[in-house]
């Protein structure tokens, strides 16, 4: 074995123990470097799996906060599953041969890059069909407040087509990007738990705006501290506390999350004109709309911008007029 060859081992060991213990999947970076330096297939993924085994301890000891708050039955069924197929696989090994097994890995390690690169968008596919939900991703356009340029537009499409419950989900927003508080009966802002300082930051901006604040991973360190700030800095208003809510992807505090929207929501009909929500969309629309004009004719016409300002004022009201 010379150097070159004990330097790419090296690599990818200390790769695959940091890939283990952070995603799994070490041996996708020991099991070739192995076959690479001429060990025959059926070894090689004998010693990868041998060699990245401590790091798979390593991120179980990492992840105990997340397995502690995991459903302990179905963490023990996914486990004897594990064991079958483990037992299943070594079976397979023991009667493979070096030429059969070089053949069909490839397809192995192809099918499992597939499933962890398009994981997401199969999960969305699958409930895609759902009677009654239709699911939509949107560019901003250029929009520089956390929504496009025609969200407007698409909600009252969806509201005309009878969805009577809208999901907005923001590319992001800061302090001053607010602009979706215009636009929805319930802003609900999610914080994670390691914002650290910057909830002193939100305070001035969209934290404030918040009808509901959700503290996500609550089965992390600083979940509980965070929520327990943020309940602090959070003052009633308008006759209503602003409730902090708590949720981690096992499924904890959804359903407390679903029925504190409910109540604002029962709150706002109780507490506001029924036409006020829509005054301020419509308002909202109208300078989107605006603004939406005023950046088509500058971009369309660039002797606009030319002369002086009130000349280039008159040459832009003049266009408008003609749009």
């Amino acid at each position: 074995m010379t150097l070159f060859d004990i330097a790419i081992l090296v690599i990818a060991a200390f790769g695959a123990g940091v890939l283990n213990t952070i995603a799994g999947g070490g041996t996708f970076l020991t099991f070739p470097a192995l076959v690479f330096t001429g060990m025959p297939p059926v070894a090689a993924n004998a010693t990868s799996a041998v060699a990245v085994f401590p790091g798979y301890l390593a991120g179980a000891f990492g992840f105990r906060n997340e397995l502690g708050g995991f459903d302990r039955k179905r963490l023990l069924r996914l486990s004897l599953i594990t064991l079958s197929g483990g037992a299943v696989g070594s079976g397979l090994l023991l009667v493979s041969s070096n030429e059969a097994f070089s053949i069909v890995v490839p397809f192995l390690l192809l099918a499992a890059t597939l499933a962890f690169l398009l994981g997401d968008r199969i999960r969305m596919d699958a409930i895609a069909d759902l009677p009654g939900l239709f699911i939509r991703s949107l560019s901003s356009r250029g929009a520089r407040n956390g929504l496009c340029d025609n969200v407007v537009d698409l909600l009252a499409l969806l509201e005309g087509h009878g969805f009577s419950e809208i999901l907005l989900e923001t590319v992001g927003v800061g302090q001053s990007e607010v602009a979706v508080r215009e636009v929805v009966d319930t802003l609900v802002v999610i914080v994670p738990p390691d914002a650290g300082d910057s909830v002193q930051t939100m305070k001035a901006g969209i934290l404030e705006m918040a009808d509901i604040v959700v503290v996500t991973k609550a089965d992390q360190p600083g979940a509980q501290r965070m929520a327990a700030d943020l309940a602090a800095v959070l003052r009633a208003r308008a006759g209503r506390e602003t409730p902090v809510i708590q949720t981690q992807s096992s499924g904890l505090g959804v359903a407390a999350l679903s029925a504190a929207i409910t109540a604002h929501y029962r709150w706002i009909n109780e507490h506001r004109p029924a036409t006020l929500s829509r005054e301020k969309r419509r308002i909202y629309h109208l300078k989107a709309l605006i603004e939406r004009q005023i950046h088509e004719a500058l971009r369309s016409d660039q002797q606009i911008a030319q002369g002086t300002l009130c000349q280039s004022y008159d040459r832009l009201l003049a266009s408008l007029r003609v749009t």
